[in-house]
């Protein structure tokens, strides 16, 4: 046991010591404001007929009813690679 708390205590004073960001604050929001915007492609892409979607969307076609869901798991899958690279921005440097 007198291992482990020695061990808690180095973990303490390291993190302490090296409070530096990865990057910047504004890069990590620059993410997750990008993550939550893609979501809400994937939303109308699941949500809204080819017909339906703003025209300057890639799949929009005039008088077309199917629904583009590849078009949106792909926007699911990028929101969640941005979210992952703010979560990986937010963290402080190991010294």
């Amino acid at each position: 046991m007198l291992g482990c708390r020695k061990f808690l205590d180095e973990e303490l004073f390291v993190s302490e010591a090296g409070s530096t960001r990865n990057a910047p604050v504004w890069v990590t929001v620059t993410m997750v404001v990008v993550a939550v915007l893609i979501g809400v492609v994937a939303v109308v892409y699941f949500t809204t007929s080819a017909a339906d979607l703003p025209s300057f969307f890639p799949g929009h076609a005039a008088g077309d009813t199917k629904h583009h869901i590849k078009h949106g798991i792909a926007a699911v899958l990028v929101a969640l690679v941005a979210l992952g690279g703010a979560w990986l921005t937010s963290g402080q440097k190991k010294s």
